[in-house]
């Protein structure tokens, strides 16, 4: 017998967040999430969303053994972005039984119910730095330390309860060249050109605090530059305290790339990549403390593949440049520091200009995720 219980205790909220963990424990390619983050991020009382999102979650038990989860969000900001009452789920992990997906999102549709809501989309969470999208290709190859991972039958399990695609997410596997190609040096050319017209210019960094003193100057302008894509809601400035709180670690003098204008010093335009964090946050497990954190350092330090994180630009200096100096930069420290590849992270198969960016290269599409719809919603 299957049972669905709503999640109320913080006991039942920490099964929640570590069923994942059980679920994938045998899975080369699962990359675990930090659980603190996790309960801090879904815990009401201390989310960073908790002020325009409200949320319900769902742990599914057979013969007294958890064998699925769900979340529900409602996202009120977006929700009046788009002028409709949508709800998403986040979330959604399973064992390979239909019926308890079936009886997961009966769950799912009363809360839709009961919030008068007119669709259903997801797998996706409280905000663009949040989780979004199924894995639809790409089963093996490891999740990044930002990505989630499913199974195949994920795909399976939502089609047959008559959810549809609504839009996909793709992501690129990038070759890195031990020495510049003919390709990649027209881009340093063409970046010493930008630079010699004396408009943009190059931002150094010396240390962290300068950095954080950056970031809530970055966070705006990805705003801006993100505001017109699927699901974007802007950041408040809990959440972005939070982005700085856990970038502490990861981002680096040598990461942070960033352009401003060169007589006024405004930032127009950055670029955060990092060192691929995949195998540390395995071997952590979910975990920092006590040993978590030497995973995440000795990766920090040694590695052959980058993340490109974030990478944002006024809207009004767009394709004038600063893009350029951004990747440029970015491809010397590569290729001084031996990396091998590089990945892009989850892109909107819809974001044309920021694909564009990668067409000089080698690359493998090597992940799509999917994110669904149902409208169909009779009550």
């Amino acid at each position: 017998m299957i049972e669905v219980r709503s999640v109320e205790t913080k006991k039942q909220l920490l099964e929640f967040v570590k069923f994942p963990n059980s679920l994938y424990a045998d899975n080369p390619y699962f990359v675990p999430f930090l659980i603190s983050d996790e309960l801090k991020l879904l815990d009401s009382k201390t989310s960073s969303a908790s002020a325009h999102c409200k949320t319900r979650f769902f742990l599914a038990y057979k013969d007294a053994k958890i064998v699925g989860r769900v979340g529900c969000i409602i996202n009120k900001l977006y929700n009046q972005k788009i002028g409709k009452k949508q709800l998403r789920f986040t979330r959604f992990d399973v064992i390979d039984d239909l019926e308890v997906s079936k009886a997961l999102f009966a769950k799912v549709r009363l809360f839709a119910k009961q919030t008068r809501s007119q669709e259903i989309v997801g797998p996706i969470g409280f905000s663009d730095t949040d989780h979004q999208g199924m894995l639809v290709d790409g089963y093996d190859q490891m999740s990044l330390c930002i990505t989630n991972y499913n199974f195949s039958y994920y795909k399976e399990h939502l089609e047959s309860l008559g959810f549809k695609k609504e839009i996909d997410w793709v992501e690129y596997k990038i070759s890195i060249p031990e020495k510049p190609t003919e390709r990649i040096q027209k881009i340093f050319d063409l970046e010493d050109k930008i630079i010699k017209k004396g408009k943009y210019a190059l931002r150094r960094f010396k240390n962290q605090r300068e950095i954080n003193k950056m970031l809530p100057t970055a966070i705006k302008i990805m705003d801006e530059a993100y505001e017109h894509l699927y699901g974007y809601v802007p950041l408040n400035n809990k959440q972005i305290k939070e982005i700085i709180a856990n970038f502490k670690v990861i981002l680096k003098p040598e990461f942070v790339f960033v352009v401003e204008l060169k007589e006024s010093k405004e930032v127009v335009g950055y670029g955060f990549i990092a060192p691929n964090l995949s195998k540390g946050f395995k071997k952590a497990n979910g975990k920092l403390l006590p040993f978590g954190i030497f995973h995440l350092l000795h990766d920090i330090k040694h590695y052959d593949t980058i993340d490109f994180y974030s990478i944002g630009i006024k809207k009004q200096h767009q394709k004038l440049g600063a893009n350029i100096l951004i990747i440029a930069e970015g491809l010397k420290f590569a290729i001084n520091n031996k990396v091998k590849y590089a990945e892009t992270g989850p892109e909107l198969e819809t974001n044309l200009e920021v694909q564009a960016q990668w067409k000089d290269f080698e690359k493998v599409l090597h992940k799509r995720r999917r994110l669904y719809i149902k409208k169909d919603l009779y009550f």
